[in-house]
């Protein structure tokens, strides 16, 4: 089973789709690791930024956004509606809200010296509660899992999405334990601060 950080136990995610997805990931094997809520201060076009879910394993580094409830696209915005049923409607689609957020984060790994520049890191958006049918643009079709796709082997997948970005990329260097460990203890510092 992967370990998650914080422990899953302690936090609730902020949507039934996020838990869900999270319940989910559990089933990875236990060489991964799983950081959720994790927010992203040096965003190039944002004060703050969230990344829902990242993957740390063997192969490499995945930055995913879930997406629940009902999705709409019209005149090139996202529509997202809320459990009250308000849609909240926004320029930047799920694949650019994680995109962006990954290259910040891969970009402040990368000069802090935490992760090699031929590392494999990318992102994908999982819909767990909808079908795409219409991907368009917009839309990574290779990088996206919906309601309707294959969520048996979260292991695979993500295995999957990473080879995905490394043929993209050109980076194929997955990451050992030793690498795995630096990751988080950058990503999740340990304090002990006394008076």
């Amino acid at each position: 089973m992967a370990r998650f950080v914080p422990p899953l136990r302690a936090t609730s995610p902020r949507s039934n789709a996020e838990r869900r997805v999270l319940e989910w990931l559990q089933l990875l094997d236990d060489a991964w690791l799983v950081l959720h809520s994790f927010g992203i201060l040096n965003h190039p076009f944002k004060a703050w930024a969230e990344i829902d879910v990242l993957v740390i394993g063997p192969t490499g580094l995945m930055c995913l956004e879930v997406k629940g409830g009902r999705i709409l696209r019209r005149s090139g915005l996202w529509g997202f509606q809320d459990r009250q049923g308000n849609v909240n409607w926004k320029p930047e689609g799920p694949f650019d809200q994680v995109g962006q957020a990954h290259a910040a984060l891969r970009s402040e790994l990368i000069e802090s010296g935490h992760l090699a520049t031929d590392t494999v890191s990318g992102y994908g958006v999982l819909f767990p509660d909808v079908a795409i049918e219409d991907d368009g643009p917009g839309v990574i079709e290779q990088v996206m899992l919906d309601a309707s796709g294959d969520w048996s082997n979260p292991t695979r997948l993500v295995k999957n999405w990473c080879s995905y970005w490394a043929d993209r990329t050109g980076k194929h260097s997955g990451l050992d334990e030793e690498q795995v460990e630096i990751l988080i203890a950058a990503l999740q510092p340990e304090i002990d601060l006394a008076p």
